[in-house]
């Protein structure tokens, strides 16, 4: 369908087949680039999802240091005591 489109948009303007050529191949370039900013940007969530799960981790564990009971921790966590555990546990 969008390959009869292109045609169609092509004999609209009069292009030659070189034309339509470089046109096509620019059009695919441009949407090579713009999955490729759209792969950057989600693996940079995927980056900083990992980073803030490592800060809450930490934070668990420092919490548990200074004796704070497991109900708590989860509660300003916002986990569950079982994954609190886990993660005291070293196996989250």
């Amino acid at each position: 369908k969008e390959l009869l489109e292109a045609y169609e948009a092509a004999s609209k303007f009069n292009w030659t087949k070189e034309e339509l050529e470089v046109y096509d191949w620019w059009s695919m370039k441009d949407q090579d680039q713009k999955g490729s900013i759209q792969l950057a940007r989600d693996e940079g969530r995927d980056e900083e999802r990992e980073k803030a799960e490592q800060e809450k981790a930490e934070m668990i564990l420092r919490m548990h240091r200074e004796g704070i009971d497991l109900e708590t921790i989860a509660r300003v966590a916002g986990i569950s005591v079982d994954r609190v555990k886990k993660i005291i546990e070293g196996k989250d």
